[in-house]
């Protein structure tokens, strides 16, 4: 390892579990990394300061247990959960407010004597995905919650969202699908009823997930009459939808581990997906009410993004933990989209079968993108 003498780094702040660090060569970046750590959140400090120092202190360990100078790292790309201005500094970082309205580049760009470069993880996903493709797409991932892009043929982010100003409605609607996207609750209880699951039940929990306090759900731009799309449609929208159904599931059938998993918001899309595998029918009733929301809500996105000037086929990329199990969901939304005269299809996200991080691949990218190296590697 002594001879590589240019490094990058990819930094992923996640919004949940932690933060995803990662070093590699500029030519092997897309298929294998030099070393990976995952800084939890416990570590993070209670300061934007603290938090920029520890990214600091894994990089510089990172390199040394890598029996590489520290002086050999010369571009950082980071993944954000949020936006940035263009001035790189961010402007909300989801979950994490401690680094809303920070600069993060300018301390980390002197400390590590390298450049530095920010970007929200739905563009980087994207990025990362259209450098094995060419072409242009939409990337949707599936986490928390559902964020995405679209991506030129040239690899540009259409309607990036910089210098956010808060309003909802100043977001495209391909950018952040999950976030501005919106279905009606009317259509939501109608759809509810058809798969067997309480309206009362799932505002009832969902209120309690927040708050505490009964409160109803909003849409984009405090819309009462609607609901944001990754309420439903992401990991933990499918989380909810499973115990919000009408006869509520009889966790006491289930092992201790299981149980555990499946009453863990952060782990229990994955449970929930093996107990269809299983044949288990609450499971597969849930996921099956998933599927049909997510075509409903990729509806409205294509048509938007047509009328804006997407192809009309253009590929809708799928990553994320829920990605995974792609062939339990997508086709059932598929069926959705097509039936509504759409001609996208919906594909499995390269990085979802290499078992790679499409983050971190995008933020590396990132880091290359203005050298020679995205290019060549």
């Amino acid at each position: 390892m002594a001879d590589v003498l240019t490094i990058l780094a990819a930094i992923d702040i996640g919004a949940g579990l932690g933060t995803k660090i990662s070093l590699a060569t500029p030519e092997d970046f897309h298929t294998r990394s030099l070393a990976d750590v995952v800084l939890t959140r416990q570590e993070y400090g209670t300061t934007s300061g603290q938090y920029i120092d520890q990214l600091v202190s894994t990089l510089k360990k990172m390199m040394a247990d890598c029996e590489l100078d520290f002086s050999a790292l010369s571009a950082i790309g980071v993944s954000i959960p949020g936006f940035a201005g263009d001035d790189q500094k961010i402007i909300a970082c989801n979950n994490l407010p401690l680094l809303d309205g920070v600069n993060i580049v300018a301390p980390l760009s002197k400390a590590c004597d390298a450049t530095v470069a920010i970007m929200n993880d739905g563009d980087c996903g994207a990025l990362a995905q259209w450098k094995i493709d060419n072409q242009e797409l939409f990337y949707w991932a599936f986490g928390g919650g559902w964020g995405g892009s679209w991506i030129s043929a040239a690899g540009n982010i259409r309607f990036p969202t910089i210098n956010w100003d808060g309003q909802d409605r100043h977001i495209h609607l391909a950018n952040e699908p999950g976030y501005v996207s919106r279905i009606s609750k009317e259509k939501l209880e109608s759809l509810f009823v058809e798969y067997d699951v309480s309206w009362r039940i799932f505002r009832e929990n969902f209120s309690t997930e927040n708050s505490g306090a009964l409160q109803d759900l909003h849409g984009p731009d405090n819309d009462s009459s609607s609901v944001r799309g990754e309420t439903c449609v992401s990991g933990n929208g499918l989380w909810r939808l499973y115990h919000a159904r009408a006869k509520k599931p009889d966790l006491s059938r289930f092992s201790d581990a299981r149980r555990s998993q499946l009453l863990d918001q952060a782990n229990g899309a994955e449970c929930i997906f093996q107990l269809v595998r299983e044949g288990d029918a609450a499971a597969t009733s849930t996921v099956a009410l998933f599927s049909r929301i997510l075509g409903e809500v990729g509806v409205d996105i294509l048509k938007v993004a047509i009328d804006d000037g997407a192809p009309v086929n253009i590929p809708i990329y799928l990553g994320g933990g829920i990605a995974k199990s792609f062939e339990l969901f997508a086709p059932e939304a598929q069926k959705v989209i097509q039936q509504a005269g759409m001609q996208s299809l919906l594909v499995p996200g390269h990085f979802v079968k290499s078992g790679l991080n499409a983050n971190l691949i995008g933020a590396f990218c990132l880091a290359a993108k203005n050298t020679f190296m995205l290019e060549n590697m």
